[in-house]
């Protein structure tokens, strides 16, 4: 998802992970950083970015992270300059957490 203000600054959303991975504001300065050799092909987590560490951060019971940061999110509504995402509950999810 790519978002576009008309004083030029812009953004990148992934929907893989729900993660944004770019917000240049309007004299060009990027904010946010993705590692170099980071996937970016749905393969693994994306490395970087403002990720979602869900339903726990770092080990335990669940894959480390959770795994809001690898599952596809959908898009609830947009516009030119803001989107709504939405992670909902599949099977894949749902063995983890609904226990």
């Amino acid at each position: 998802v790519k978002l576009a203000h008309d004083n030029g600054s812009s953004s990148e959303i992934y929907l893989f992970g729900g993660d944004v991975t770019s917000y240049i504001d309007s004299s060009g300065i990027e904010y946010i950083a993705v590692r170099p050799d980071a996937k970016m092909d749905g393969s693994k987590p994306i490395s970087g970015g403002l990720s979602h560490c869900f339903p726990q951060f770092g080990p335990g019971e669940i894959q480390q992270h959770g795994f809001a940061r690898n599952v596809n999110w959908t898009v609830k509504s947009m516009d030119d300059t803001s989107v709504v995402l939405e992670l909902a509950p599949s099977d894949y999810t749902k063995e983890m957490w609904d226990k």
